[in-house]
């Protein structure tokens, strides 16, 4: 099992991806602040990170920047976001982050599955199958049951074109109708899946395109009223407008207008109308995938970026029926998608199916592309990243630099030991310089040069003092001023007692799962803080009987502290009395009076108590307690 840390503050996306992961076996905590994170990752180490991008006061990847200094090895990243695309992630995130991949937020169950167990080691194949499996009929049980969505649908980016790829996988039959700006609304109306007619309500839609191709005057137009279509087309050829071997194609330029402004609108609602008449005369049904696909081709639609990691397995959504072939369809888009209905595409991941369709003459560029598009709209699904293979293994390993110079002295950002010559210091800088100086990188992925350019101004920054005499010098004398303490910093000793107080208080309101948190925090702040980490102990078996053996294991580092075992042994012997264990209450008690010197008060009083509660030892068990040998001279005597 994984440990996962999540910033999230929204509920929702946060139950999602807990109730999911924690099906694959992964262990979930979900944060709402960099400090939180800060402490949880002092608490244990993370296989992964969960940063949302939209948060309410900004990215949290800044938050989650903030908190990952406390990790000793970079930690891979996912990025849950609403709006930004992978594309501008991967270009502005902080570089100090090992970024992973981007899902949407809230994420689909399924994606989360397959990135989760292809980025976090250790995950059982044959658990995520059969995870995938279940969620897989989870998901058809729910788009049976729930369909087109029967309430009107705020539009956002791409909205229109991800309900027509619902649209199309569930071979529905209805009519959306799109209110979108001050035009009338466009009705689409589709059968079986495939698009039948579009058309606006009141007609007028055919004089548009022809006065937008300047075919036609607007001026001469009457204000007239059309019944239908064929009127429209009359007064069309009356006007001279158009030709009657030109009426077809107008119709054709005014079906792909009236998609293109649906597809490309940012706001207005969608109304889906199950079962709706579609309207007479409208002509042979096109499949809605490859208009689509047109649509980004033609710029009205784009992908939101990225790309597969090249073992990732390619799992397919396309729709059942067998596709139309359409002059539209033929190049790339028919080649794509003639590729990926290909039986081998089935059994083949990620970087096999490029390389076929590159193959096959797509650009590469244009066939990544393609299918990031096609996941967008639920098409098909892979395993995301961000960068290709090459750049992915070379900015792990300046993330990797960026972290060893978190925290590190001058000497050692330059890979130095202290106390070298002047020719030294210039030949590691030049040496460096050669590595990370961002005027030496072209042709990479401008992340590379980012993160570059934040090493280079860490190096430039400690040779500019060590190659300095007297910047040298009162950095030196700084250091040995401020070296050799522990414990953690002054404000993490203030803030340590913050939350020691606070628990004290809730201890004093028997609210001990909270009083547990508060002292957890505490030894979280400050690691040798003894009466924290005491506290914990007992407030822990407080909170949670059973929790009795992690308690103990809270009460033994403390008396390890060497500062007063004895109060642990007392509240060992506390928690055995509570157990209803005399005998083990009683060693625990007498343990703690023997620690010191002076005796341990409580611990002698609770052994009176044990004594008039009649909850002496039996005769057998003080007979065997005044024969046990005590310390060395005994055993030897004994011997």
């Amino acid at each position: 099992m994984a440990r996962i840390l999540m910033l999230e503050t929204s509920d929702d996306v946060a139950g999602i991806v807990r109730s999911t992961l924690s099906r694959l076996g992964h262990d979930v905590v979900v944060v709402g602040t960099s400090q939180r994170m800060r402490l949880e990752l002092r608490a244990g180490s993370a296989a992964l990170l969960i940063g949302a991008m939209d948060l309410k006061h900004g990215s949290g990847l800044d938050l989650v920047r903030d908190a990952a200094v406390e990790t000793s090895e970079p930690v891979p990243v996912l990025v849950l976001s609403k709006s930004v695309p992978a594309v501008d992630i991967a270009r502005d995130a902080p570089v100090e982050l090992l970024l992973a991949g981007v899902l949407d937020s809230p994420p689909r169950a399924q994606a989360l599955v397959r990135f989760v167990s292809a980025v976090v080691p250790g995950t059982d194949p044959q658990e995520q199958e059969r995870l995938l499996e279940a969620l897989a009929r989870e998901s058809l049980e729910a788009r049976a049951g729930a369909g087109m969505p029967d309430t009107p649908v705020q539009i956002g980016q791409q909205s229109v074109a991800l309900l027509l790829a619902q649209a199309d996988r569930l071979g529905w039959t209805g009519c959306l109708r799109v209110s979108s700006g001050a035009e009338e609304p466009v009705n689409c109306w589709i059968t079986g899946g495939q698009l039948a007619a579009v058309g606006i309500e009141g007609q007028g839609a055919l004089l548009k395109t022809a006065q937008l191709a300047g075919s036609l005057d607007g001026a001469k137009v009457p204000d007239v009223v059309f019944n239908n279509e064929e009127e429209e087309v009359g007064l069309l050829l009356a006007l001279r407008a158009v030709a009657m071997h030109q009426v077809d194609q107008l119709k054709a330029q005014t079906r792909s207008r009236l998609l293109s402004e649906i597809l490309g609108a940012n706001d207005g609602q969608v109304h889906c109308q199950a079962d709706a008449s579609v309207p007479v005369g409208s002509g042979p049904a096109q499949d809605l995938l490859p208009i689509l696909l047109s649509a980004r081709r033609d710029g009205v639609l784009a992908s939101s970026g990225g790309q597969g990691r090249d073992d990732s397995p390619l799992w397919l959504s396309l729709p059942a029926r067998a596709p139309q072939r359409s002059g539209r369809q033929d190049g790339d888009d028919q080649r794509l998608l003639s590729g990926l209905r290909d039986p081998a595409s089935r059994d083949a991941v990620f970087g096999d199916v490029v390389d076929a369709l590159v193959a096959a003459g797509g650009e590469q560029e244009d066939v990544l592309a393609a299918l990031s598009f096609l996941r967008d709209l639920g098409y098909l699904d892979y395993v995301p990243t961000l960068f290709d293979a090459e750049t992915s293994e070379r900015l792990a390993a300046m993330v990797q630099e960026l972290h060893r110079q978190h925290g590190a002295d001058h000497y050692k950002v330059l890979g130095l030991d202290g106390k070298v010559s002047e020719k030294e210091l210039k030949k590691a800088m030049r040496q460096l310089s050669r590595l990370y100086h961002p005027d030496s990188l072209f042709g990479v992925h401008p992340r590379i040069v980012a993160t570059a350019a934040a090493i280079y101004g860490r190096i430039q920054e400690a040779y500019e003092v060590l190659g300095d005499n007297e910047l040298r010098r009162d950095y030196l004398d700084a250091r040995k001023e401020a070296g050799g303490a522990e414990g953690g910093s002054a404000k993490d000793r203030d803030r340590g007692k913050v939350s020691f107080a606070q628990a004290r208080i809730l201890m004093k309101n028997k609210k001990y799962a909270r009083a547990r948190d508060a002292y957890r925090d505490a030894t979280l702040h400050d690691s040798n803080s003894f009466e924290a980490r005491l506290m914990l102990g007992w407030s822990r078996f407080l909170a949670d009987h059973d929790d009795h053996e992690a308690a103990f294991s809270d009460l033994e580092q403390a008396r390890g502290m060497g500062v007063n075992p004895g109060e642990a042994l007392y509240y060992m012997g506390r928690i055995r009395l509570l157990q209803k264990d005399f005998p083990g209450a009683r060693k625990w008690f007498e343990k703690a009076a023997g620690a010191s010197l002076n005796g341990h008060a409580n611990a002698s009083r609770e052994l009176r108590l044990m004594d008039q509660r009649g909850q002496a030892p039996s005769a057998d068990e003080a007979a065997e307690e005044t024969t046990k040998p005590r310390g060395l001279f005994s055993r030897l005597r004994r011997n």
